[in-house]
């Protein structure tokens, strides 16, 4: 069964923003942004045409075959729930298919990579532990316990949506100013 991995990025992320702030104010001064991509583990025999509406809006986030994330501007973390924990956005991911006449997805799984500008790894790693996940039902994806393959190849359906556009945006990710909201 094919496996498709959707990664998506907004171009202006409120939640990255707000992460910013909080972690700014919890002593992080020296994180100078912070990016958030997610990643949807789609398995079945779909068209990724059709679902495309369902996992992306393109008046604001840009999606693409591979991560959008470069390693070299700073660790990544990505986190996930757990392999026995179940995904609350998988019941609503196959409800949209089937809605969207997609019969074929049979698995769906979401996670999200959080990249940190500025920061060591092991500084990625206290945050992530201490602030982005609960250990008893999520915990960062060691590239042995991804749901897929890292990046599906260019000749992969989902590599007709990355445009030049897409791949060459670079996403604003500044804090607002004045922002106290805690993130979710």
């Amino acid at each position: 069964m094919a496996i498709y991995s959707v990664y998506t990025l907004s171009k202006d992320d409120p939640e990255a923003r707000n992460w910013l702030a909080f972690l700014h104010r919890h002593g992080y001064t020296a994180l100078s942004n912070l990016m958030i991509e997610r990643v949807y583990w789609l398995e079945g025999k779909v068209s990724l045409d059709r679902l495309m509406p369902l996992l992306v809006n393109s008046l604001y986030q840009v999606a693409g075959s591979r991560t959008h994330l470069d390693p070299a501007h700073g660790p990544i973390m990505e986190i996930a729930y757990r392999p026995a924990v179940t995904d609350p956005e998988t019941p609503s991911i196959l409800a949209g298919a089937r809605a969207l006449g997609e019969e074929g997805l049979e698995f769906a799984r979401l996670s999200k990579r959080y990249q940190f500008f500025g920061l060591s790894e092991p500084e990625a790693r206290k945050i992530a532990s201490r602030f982005l996940y609960n250990n008893g039902c999520a915990s960062p994806l060691s590239p042995s316990r991804r749901c897929g393959p890292p990046g599906t190849p260019r000749s992969s359906p989902l590599s007709r949506f990355v445009t030049s556009a897409t791949r060459n945006s670079k996403p604003s990710l500044r804090p607002a100013p004045g922002t106290r909201r805690f993130p979710r």
